[in-house]
């Protein structure tokens, strides 16, 4: 973000926008760039902190406090990723299969090899989880206390919302083949695809168009209640 705020002062510098004008900041990390912070799970409320307090009041000052609006989106956990749902799948289906071998013929290396495989998968994913749930967390109150917006957005791609509106979104589980995901779909068209959509994207991290959709609802709905105008929406 730090890198953000430096190219919009840029901008803000050049004239691109004046003074006067109202702006309504989106702020959404991808939980790579959580996972990439380098910090163990307990600091990442630091993280939280310095996104919604110290880079948020830099551009507060720069555009007036009394210009600036703020929405905050919290991140999702892990395993709302099909990366990570099979990577933990994967280590948990070996380590059953090798449960009967431990208890029939003793605790072969292998064996061994597979129960701490699926033991680091495991200690990962629960560092991952216990990071996301205090930036989210910390990110709530930081926001809050700034009288700022704060969007739950983890419960929207949650596994158990996304599985549950398959069919009335047009949605498959699983991802899409390689490649596939470069394609393009014009607004015209969006709501006429004949077929369901998988809901992750070829590479399993990001979700296909149909899945961005909802959350922009979710996004909208918030600017709505909010009474905030962004683009053709009336305020």
């Amino acid at each position: 973000m730090k890198d953000e705020v430096t190219a919009f002062k840029k901008d803000f510098g050049k004239g691109i926008n004046g003074k006067g004008e109202r702006f309504l900041f989106i702020v959404w990390f991808g939980a790579n760039d959580l996972y990439t912070a380098g910090l163990p799970p307990t600091q990442m409320g630091s993280v939280a902190i310095k996104i919604a307090s110290k880079r948020r009041n830099e551009i507060a000052a720069l555009v007036g406090p009394q210009y600036a609006k703020f929405v905050f989106a919290n991140l999702g956990m892990p395993l709302s990723a099909a990366r990570y749902q099979e990577k933990f799948d994967r280590q948990q289906q070996k380590s059953r299969a090798a449960e009967p071998k431990q208890l029939f013929r003793g605790i072969r290396k292998e064996n061994v090899t597979i129960s701490k495989g699926f033991a680091k998968v495991r200690k990962e994913m629960n560092n991952f989880e216990s990071g996301v749930t205090l930036f989210n967390k910390t990110l709530k109150e930081t926001a809050e206390s700034n009288g700022d917006t704060y969007v739950d957005m983890a419960s929207v791609v949650s596994k158990e919302s996304v599985s549950a509106l398959l069919d009335q979104l047009g949605l498959v589980e699983g991802v899409q083949e390689t490649g596939t995901s470069d394609g393009f779909v014009t607004a015209d068209l969006y709501d006429h695809i004949d077929s369901p959509m998988q809901i992750s994207t070829s590479d399993k991290a990001h979700p296909t168009d149909r899945v961005y959709r909802l959350m922009w609802e979710k996004m909208r709905e918030t600017f709505w209640e909010k009474k905030y105008s962004f683009g053709n929406l009336p305020s």
